[in-house]
Parts: structure tokens; C-alpha cells; sequence
């Protein structure tokens, strides 16, 4: 049966999630950008671990492609990549964006003053055992003006005009941080509106160029707007994020991915190397120990220099391997 027009709408409004009831803090803010900055540098640690484990094979030297499926993937991932974190910059200074949001909010939570509150050491914590009382407080008063000092320099880096000045930061302050943003990471936005957006087709005047920036700028870009929004967040909580460090994806994983790439798969491999898994696992080999043997027994018996280290016909038998066979027999 149809459902009636105000049903839908009510649907609908009962799937969207709650809007908070009140605005979001300095801190909430910055912690969401952390976090979706985050996922961007995990995808990029990813294909940082491919690449290097491609050429680490291939000794940087050209290769065949066995895999075009998995090649093309690997190169859209890359360019999706950028892609995003262009689009996570952008969004950032765009009306209703980090910045703008950040305005919003007291801007007593990004000032520190020069001196920190007589009394503020006493709400922090003690790690102190079986310590007397004023041990415990010598200690949270010397940890709370280390904090202070910290926080201290890092409103003079990030604000300081309004250091010099003794206030807090106003709208010329925050135009000239967004200014830095934008000035620092532009490239990446550049890139993605000159090059991975308009790969070239046919003869189309406007197309991609060769001038691209490589995983290893892209990390650098990303580990500076990880920086740049800890020190915001250290101002607000007076605590480091520490950025969460991207994780390190399984090197099997990427060896996996470079196998299909060079060769389609382990078992090419053991036809072409003429190795086989089962026997190196006989032989009481783990699995990468027979991985590194087979890779060093292709560049060992390569024929010709001429072709890469993986082309079909640096394996295939010759007139000359025919007749030593036949010469056996």
C-alpha cells in the first residue's frame, strides 16, 4: 500500500541522526577534523607500504604488468586518495567549514595566559606513589607549570599578534591561521583540480600532466595538517593528540598485492622460479623465507637485461635448454 506523503517525511526525519542540542565545542571540532584527517593518512600509509614493497621486488627497475585490473585499481586508489584530502581541505575553509566554525566559540578557549592560575594545579593528577602530601604537590604544581609553559609558546606560535598584545584571538587572528592552512596545503588542491580530475583522453585541450605529487608529498602535506590541528587542540585541552599515528598495514598484505601485480599469483611464481611452497614448506621455510628465495632465484636466472626481470621470456625455455635436455636423455 502507498504511503501517504507525511509518512515518508516522518521516516525520513526519524533516520537522520539527533542534532546536538547545543553547539559543538572547540574541542569537539577539532577532534572530528583529527579524526577524518585520520583515515586519510591510514589509506595513504597503505599505499606507501605497496609501493615500497614494489620497489623493494623489483629492485627499481621497470617490470611487466601481469595484473592491469589490479594495476589500475591501485593507481585510481591513489588518485581517490588525493582526491579526498583535497576535498577535506577545501571543506575546511569553506562557509560553515572547521574555520568557521571555530570563530563561533569562545575565544577564551584558545587564550593562555602569561602566567598560569594560582590554583589550577590542584584539578590536575598525581602520578605519585606512597609519596607525602607535599611531595604530591610539588609534583602537580611543577607538572601543571610545564603544561602552562607549553601551552604558553604554542599561543605565541599560532596567535601571535594577540601574544604581543596580551588578548585573545580575533577575526584578523583567524584569518591569518586559515591563510596559513590554505597557503601550506594548497598543492594538494591544485593537484587534484589540474591533474587527477582531468586524466587525458583522445586530444582534449585540457587534460592531466605528468607534475603530480607523489605518496611521499602527499604523507608530508598530511603529517603537517595533523601538526597544525594538535596545536589548536592542545591550546583548547591542554592535552597532545599525538595525531593517531597511522597504522602499519600487514606486509603480507602488500606482498600479496605485488605477487598478483608482477606475476598474477604465488603459484605462477612457483612454476616460473621453479620453486614450489609445498617444498620450501618441507624444507621447514616460513612463508616469506620461501617468498624471498623464489624473488632472488628470478633475478638470478634472469636471461637478458634487456626485458624486466619479470617478463614471461626471461623464464621460458630456450633452443639452448632443449638440447642440453635432450642431450641428458
Amino acid at each position: 500500500m502507498p504511503t501517504a506523503p507525511e509518512d515518508d517525511e516522518r521516516e525520513l526525519d526519524e533516520s537522520r541522526p539527533n542534532e546536538p542540542s547545543e553547539p559543538p565545542t572547540a574541542l569537539e571540532l577539532i577532534q572530528r577534523a583529527q579524526l577524518e584527517l585520520d583515515g586519510i593518512r591510514h589509506r595513504c600509509t597503505a599505499l606507501a607500504a605497496f609501493q615500497a614493497e614494489l620497489t623493494r621486488c623489483s629492485r627499481g627497475e621497470p617490470f611487466t604488468i601481469m595484473n592491469d585490473l589490479l594495476w589500475t585499481t591501485m593507481i585510481d586508489a591513489r588518485d581517490m586518495l588525493l582526491v579526498h584530502f583535497s576535498q577535506w581541505i577545501v571543506s575546511a575553509t569553506e562557509p560553515g567549514g572547521l574555520f568557521k566554525r571555530l570563530r563561533q566559540v569562545p575565544m577564551s578557549s584558545f587564550y593562555v595566559r602569561t602566567k598560569p592560575d594560582r590554583h589550577a594545579w590542584k584539578a590536575g593528577k598525581a602520578w605519585v606513589w606512597n609519596g607525602s602530601e607535599a611531595d604530591v604537590a610539588g609534583f602537580k604544581k611543577e607538572s601543571a607549570a610545564r603544561a602552562h609553559a607549553r601551552r604558553r609558546q604554542l599561543f605565541e606560535e599560532v596567535f601571535p599578534d594577540a601574544a604581543k598584545q596580551g588578548r585573545r584571538p580575533n577575526h584578523k587572528d583567524w584569518d591569518t591561521l586559515e591563510q596559513e592552512f590554505w597557503h601550506a596545503l594548497e598543492s594538494i588542491v591544485h593537484d587534484r583540480n589540474d591533474n587527477r580530475a582531468h586524466p587525458r583522453y583522445g586530444w582534449a585541450p585540457k587534460s592531466g600532466t605528468a607534475k603530480m605529487l607523489d605518496l611521499g608529498d602527499i604523507e608530508a602535506h598530511a603529517a603537517w595538517a595533523d601538526k597544525f590541528l594538535n596545536r589548536l587542540r592542545v591550546l583548547v585541552d591542554s592535552s597532545s593528540w599525538g595525531g593517531l599515528t597511522p597504522e602499519s598495514e600487514p606486509k603480507s598484505l602488500a606482498a600479496d598485492l605485488v605477487d598478483i601485480l608482477l606475476f598474477g599469483g604465488r603459484r605462477r611464481m612457483d612454476l616460473l622460479s621453479g620453486l614450489a611452497e609445498d617444498a620450501a614448506a618441507a624444507e621447514g621455510l616460513y612463508a616469506w623465507q620461501y617468498r624471498e628465495r623464489a624473488y632472488e632465484r628470478l633475478w638470478t636466472e634472469r636471461r637478458s637485461n634487456a626485458l624486466p626481470f619479470n617478463h614471461p621470456d626471461q623464464l621460458r625455455p630456450t633452443e639452448k635448454d632443449d638440447e642440453s635436455e635432450d642431450s641428458e636423455s
